[in-house]
């Protein structure tokens, strides 16, 4: 990815356009530092696509770990995390 100080986008954007649509986004940089990255739309649209959201994520999870009927038949993940004492005494 190639990088450009913001100061240099005035006088080459449609360049840079041409290069975003191409295929090769680049990134925009004030003082050395990294503000905002020019993407085709191809590229933009492919990201929105691919949206990770936790919900979506978590229903994947679920789709590849089904929860088990029994915890000892090895598909539940989580079966040996949680311990099952009931904790310290606490006085009051």
């Amino acid at each position: 990815m190639r990088r450009l100080p913001l100061f240099d986008v005035k006088n080459r954007l449609s360049a840079l356009v041409r290069e975003a649509e191409s295929g090769s986004p680049v990134e925009l940089t004030r003082h050395g530092k990294p503000v905002a990255v020019v993407l085709g739309s191809a590229s933009y649209d492919r990201l929105a696509r691919e949206q990770r959201t936790f919900t979506r994520l978590y229903d994947r999870f679920l789709q590849e770990w089904p929860a088990s009927e029994t915890e000892e038949d090895g598909t539940d993940p989580f079966a040996n995390l949680r311990s099952r004492d009931s904790g310290r005494s606490v006085e009051f």
